[in-house]
């Protein structure tokens, strides 16, 4: 494995939510720097979210090695710390 997927999955659009239900979304991913605080690994992309298209994001998100690289500050004592931030832009019934 040389990189890395982080992946945005909508818990609500499963099976409980009619089809024709969708709502449109901007978010962020972010793996955080442990060490300085100042130099993350964000990712933003926008998506519509659906019963049938419930996830979205990164299958290369960042190098495998930018990760394990312990000056980067981002993987400590094997703990990662991982952010997200959703802003729904429109929401269609």
């Amino acid at each position: 494995m040389k990189e890395i997927s982080l992946f945005l999955l909508c818990c609500d659009c499963g099976d409980c939510v009619p089809p024709e239900h969708k709502f449109f979304a901007k978010f962020k991913i972010r793996i955080k720097d442990q060490i300085n605080n100042e130099n993350h690994v964000e990712k933003t992309e926008k998506h519509w979210f659906t019963a049938c298209s419930n996830e979205w994001g990164f299958s290369h998100f960042m190098p495998r090695k930018d990760l394990l690289d312990a000056s980067k500050g981002l993987l400590m004592n094997d703990a990662l710390i991982i952010e997200g931030e959703i802003i729904v832009m429109s929401n269609v019934k």
